[in-house]
């Protein structure tokens, strides 16, 4: 009952109710950049000290993101949301051999179409001097992965090493925490994906249904060592408006969705039952 939601205008071009039934999450991972430099007074700064440094990884790290691409779970989604959509979509995602780098391109440029294809990039807090007239000797960032299934957290300290290159700025785990991998996949063909389906166009209609994956984290992992399969969805019908308000102002759900979603819940348990 996490995850995703029946959407309402939310995918461009697509008129009708959009149900993405999440079959996987990603993981996270953070990790601290520490850039040395050489300190002293302010009133005679070296040509490069640590913040400077810091400041030119980061933006390496920004301009140079892990490599991505439309496969498994965005590819499944793609190609269920481009048969409703217009002609240009239909036709990219039915020629990907050929126009697969575009699609990627286009899509790439939302924030939820980038974090869709590859493990994002997000330096989040930046620790530097205390006194205005001292030049700090380091300077620390630390940036937040959030994982696609298919990188590890080697792989984002091979992709650190290889686009900072610098040895002046180290890569360590913030404060120890070990990295969170990806959950697993779970099926998109199975009766269960089926019965999750079935009970969202049951409720809603003329629905379009395709697995999708959760960006952030849920609980719903920690059923992967009981269950093989694990979904995440709720029934609820949310529109952009919705979304711009979680964990923030004005947050709240509309009685119509108390309502159907209720009846969803009612007609999944029973339908799960007789099966």
């Amino acid at each position: 009952d996490e995850g995703s939601f029946v959407t309402d205008g939310v995918v461009p071009g697509i008129a009708k109710l959009m149900a993405p039934i999440n079959v996987a999450e990603k993981g996270w991972a953070n990790y601290d950049l520490v850039a040395h430099g050489p300190g002293g007074h302010s009133s005679m700064p070296e040509k490069e000290v640590a913040v400077d440094i810091l400041a030119q990884a980061l933006v390496k790290i920004r301009q140079n993101p892990m490599s991505g691409g439309i496969d498994g779970i965005g590819e499944e989604m793609i190609d269920g949301i481009a048969k409703e959509g217009g002609f240009v979509l239909r036709m990219l995602a039915a020629n990907k051999w050929l126009f697969g780098g575009l699609l990627e391109s286009q899509l790439g440029k939302s924030p939820s179409g980038n974090a869709m294809q590859r493990t994002t990039t997000a330096p989040t807090i930046v620790r530097a001097g205390v006194k205005v007239n001292v030049i700090t000797p380091t300077a620390v960032a630390t940036v937040n992965f959030r994982l696609h299934p298919r990188d590890t957290a080697a792989d984002i300290v091979a992709h650190l090493t290889k686009v900072i290159d610098d040895e002046r700025v180290e890569i360590k785990l913030h404060q120890d925490q070990e990295p969170s991998l990806a959950s697993p996949v779970s099926s998109w063909e199975n009766d269960a994906f089926a019965l999750l389906k079935r009970v969202t166009q049951q409720v809603y209609g003329d629905v379009v249904v395709v697995p999708g994956i959760t960006m952030g984290g849920t609980d719903t992992k920690h059923y992967s060592q009981i269950a093989d399969d694990s979904y995440r969805f709720q029934y609820m019908v949310v529109n952009s408006e919705d979304l711009s308000g979680f964990h923030g102002t004005n947050e709240r759900v509309a009685i119509s969705n108390l309502v159907k979603g209720t009846a969803a819940y009612f007609l999944l348990i029973q339908q799960a039952g007789i099966e």
